[in-house]
Formats: C-alpha cells, sequence, structure tokens
C-alpha cells in the first residue's frame, strides 16, 4: 500500500493539516473575543468556504487538464506566505477582522485548487485494491491533527496568544509545500482534442448526471455537511460562554472527537469490507451521527458532551472513507477532478 508518493502525499497533508487546527482553534477565540460577535466570527468562517464552494465547480476542470504536482506545491505555498502575512499582523497589532477575511477568502480559493487534487491524484499513485485504506489513511491525517492540534491549540491560545499559532499554521504550509516538490505524479492522459474549459466542465456534470450513485452520492455530501456546520459553528461560542469551560476544555472535547474518529479510521484501514457490505456499514454510521448532532448540547453535564463528540466522530470516519473510496471507484481518471470539484462544493456549500 505503501511508496514514496502515497507517502510524500500523506506525510505533507499532516503537517499542513496539524497547523490547520491549531490555525482554526487561536482564529475563532480570537476573532470572538475581539468583536464578542459569533456573527462576525461566522462570517470570517465562511470567508474561507463561500469562494472554496463557488470555485470548486471551476477548478475541478483545470486540475484534470494542468500539472497536479505544481498545484499541490503553489497552493501551500501561496497558503503559508498569507498566514505568516497574517501572523506578523497580529504581531504588530495591525491584524483587523476586515484584513483576517481577505486573507481567508485567499486561503478558500487555493483550497479550491489543492482539495479536489488530493483525492484526483490517490487513484493514480497507489493500487485499486487499496483505495478504501488509503482513503482512510489520508482522512486520519485530520484525525491525528485533531488530537494534536485543538488542546494544544486551546491550550497555547491561553499561554501564548494567537500570533505565535498563526505563525505555526503557515509555517506548516511551507514544509509541506517543500516535501510535496519530491513526489512523481503521473500524468492524466485526456483525449487529443482543443481544450474548451466549459465543455470540459459539462462533461464532468453530464457523467453526474447519468449515474444515480453520483446524485446521491453528492446530496449525501451536502446534507452531511450542511447538519455538521450547523451545530460546528457553535462550539466556540458554547465552550466560551460558559464560565465553567472555556478554550482548555474545548480543545481537549475536540481531542476526544479526533481521536474517535482516528479509532473509526483505523478499524477501517485494517479491517476490508466484503463486497457488497459496504451499504449497511454507511447507514449504521449515518443513523448514529445524525442522532449524536441533532442531541448535542442537550445536556449541561461536560462528560455526556465528550461522549456525543466520540459518536460522531467515530460514525463520521466510517462514512468519510467509505464516500471517499466511492467516488474515486465510480469515476474515471480524466474525470475526476471535474467530478470531486463538484462533490467539494457541495461539500463546502
Amino acid at each position: 500500500m505503501w511508496n514514496k508518493n502515497v507517502f510524500l502525499l500523506w506525510q505533507g497533508q499532516l503537517v499542513s493539516t496539524l497547523g490547520d487546527m491549531v490555525y482554526s482553534v487561536a482564529l475563532g477565540f480570537w476573532v470572538l473575543r475581539l468583536t464578542g460577535s459569533t456573527s462576525a466570527m461566522g462570517v470570517v468562517i465562511a470567508a474561507g468556504f463561500l469562494p472554496k464552494a463557488l470555485a470548486s465547480p471551476f477548478t475541478g476542470v483545470l486540475v484534470d487538464r494542468a500539472n497536479r504536482k505544481l498545484i499541490l506545491v503553489g497552493m501551500d505555498f501561496i497558503r503559508g506566505v498569507t498566514v505568516i502575512i497574517v501572523a506578523i499582523g497580529a504581531f504588530a497589532g495591525w491584524l483587523t477582522v476586515p484584513f483576517i477575511i481577505g486573507a481567508s477568502v485567499i486561503i478558500g480559493l487555493c483550497g479550491a485548487f489543492f482539495d479536489p487534487t488530493v483525492p484526483s491524484t490517490i487513484p493514480s499513485i497507489s493500487k485499486r485494491e487499496h483505495l478504501v485504506q488509503i482513503n482512510s489513511l489520508f482522512a486520519i491525517n485530520q484525525s491525528v491533527a485533531g488530537i494534536l492540534g485543538n488542546p494544544i491549540g486551546g491550550l497555547l491560545f491561553t499561554a501564548l496568544g494567537a500570533p505565535v499559532l498563526f505563525l505555526f499554521n503557515g509555517i506548516s504550509y511551507l514544509i509541506s509545500s517543500f516535501t510535496e516538490l519530491f513526489m512523481d505524479i503521473p500524468k492524466v492522459e485526456q483525449e487529443a482534442k482543443d481544450f474548451r474549459f466549459f465543455d470540459d466542465m459539462k462533461e464532468g456534470l453530464a457523467f453526474i448526471f447519468a449515474h444515480q450513485g453520483m446524485l446521491v452520492l453528492m446530496v449525501s455530501v451536502f446534507s452531511l455537511n450542511f447538519l455538521l456546520s450547523l451545530s460546528g459553528i457553535l462550539f466556540i461560542p458554547y465552550f466560551e460562554q460558559r464560565l465553567d469551560l472555556g478554550p482548555d476544555s474545548y480543545g481537549f472535547a475536540m481531542s476526544a472527537l479526533s481521536a474517535a474518529s482516528l479509532a473509526g479510521f483505523m478499524l477501517m484501514l485494517v479491517r476490508k469490507i466484503p463486497r457488497g457490505k459496504q451499504y449497511p456499514f454507511f447507514a449504521v454510521s449515518t443513523t448514529v451521527f445524525v442522532i449524536a448532532r441533532l442531541t448535542l448540547f442537550s445536556f449541561d453535564n461536560y462528560f455526556l458532551i465528550i461522549a456525543q463528540f466520540v459518536l460522531f466522530g467515530f460514525s463520521v470516519s466510517i462514512i468519510n472513507s467509505l464516500i471517499g473510496a466511492a467516488g474515486q471507484l465510480m469515476v474515471p481518471a480524466p474525470l475526476r477532478g471535474k467530478v470531486f470539484g463538484f462533490l467539494q462544493a457541495m461539500g463546502t456549500g
């Protein structure tokens, strides 16, 4: 399952994702304490997601035609430089919410190129029979980063402040960009015809609407992420406004969620689900996820809240592994960037 390219892409993502976790904790609490407004915090977060959602169907077309290694290296480099400028502004005292929003837009646009490139690249550097395991392996990055990044972010935010954590994230992107330089990614062979941007985009849409499985996948991704976001935006305000909690408690709660996700991804990594048995795993996991998510914060007891975080962390890891592999198995190589661009738009919308 392992080879040089899989390892380099995986470890690069691990480093940058760890930085992202620390950055998001610091950014959320920084904006909330500066403005006292959950709306302002929501706008800052949306500034990163909205450009990604709007641009992904277009960037996906370019991913299929462009040098994917160049996209990975370039987008991580731009994000690293952008976040380091944010850190400099925070250290110097001139950082404002509008500047943060502008930086979030740049980071989101880079993500619109970077994110569909990763799942488009994985099938080209790995074997078909290992796709579920490798998607679990890459998803483990998010869990490990969450286990380490959230408590570290909460503790360091209290001890050192936001600027140090911003700088940490910028450096992590630059490290990831450097290691990706050593990857060898096979070029996707396209049909010999003139490149017409909107024709390529329509080709991706035509594939989606011609395959019921892809339509179901799109609806599932949109619905689950919409539900995830509705309560997710309230995490930081909830922990900030409860006198018995705060950034430290938030960090450890998110770490518990990530640890549960890691357990789920490890299960998917070591256990190969028999052909035709994937859907029961998906259905049970989705049901557990929805119940845990809908009842979140219905209890005042901190340990019950942790238990709910654990439940939806474990269940969403199963869901993500199956969705990722299903998409890669259904989509031919020349169409992956286009289709995953639309899939990303549904996930971030």
